[in-house]
């Protein structure tokens, strides 16, 4: 196959796919061209009753499209109630959290306290052991310096 055959058979197609599908604007507004009866018995299409322009343009009258039936306006409700769930669960980690956070300082408080407490008596026991101490160094010193009376 030459290359302008190939080319000439390209712009065929995209010419041919162009004109077989709808223009997106067309696709998304079902109610688009449908007579007054059609459109009426659609729940998401509404008449358009014909008007004059303030310049004075004859308008006719057609069926469109209801507003808050589209795709996006429900993308955004479906957007906003994530949104709001995300935020309720968020709110309710963090209420979570800090409910950890207070049992947990109140756990650190009681081991503190518990600590303070086993080094008050170890104090208290080692206090004791320097006074028991002192108290047998003045017996030997009272023994040591009687004895070195005697030997004089």
């Amino acid at each position: 196959m030459s290359i302008l055959s190939r080319f000439t058979a390209t712009v065929l197609m995209v010419l041919i796919t162009l004109t077989i599908t709808p223009s997106t604007s067309q696709a998304k507004n079902s109610c688009n061209g449908l007579a007054q009866s059609s459109c009426s018995s659609q729940s998401t299409c509404t008449w358009v009753s014909g008007y004059t322009t303030k310049k004075g343009t004859q308008v006719d009258s057609y069926c469109r499209k209801k507003r808050g039936n589209s795709e996006k306006a429900h993308e955004k409700k479906a957007k906003k109630a994530r949104e709001k769930a995300e935020e309720k669960a968020d709110k309710e980690a963090d209420k979570a959290d800090k409910k950890a956070d207070k049992e947990a300082d109140k756990a650190d408080k009681k081991a503190d306290k518990e600590a303070d407490k086993a080094d008050k008596k170890a104090d208290k026991e080692a206090d004791k052991a320097d006074k028991k101490a002192q108290k047998e160094a003045k017996k030997n010193k009272k023994k040591a310096d009687k004895k070195s009376q005697k030997n004089k």
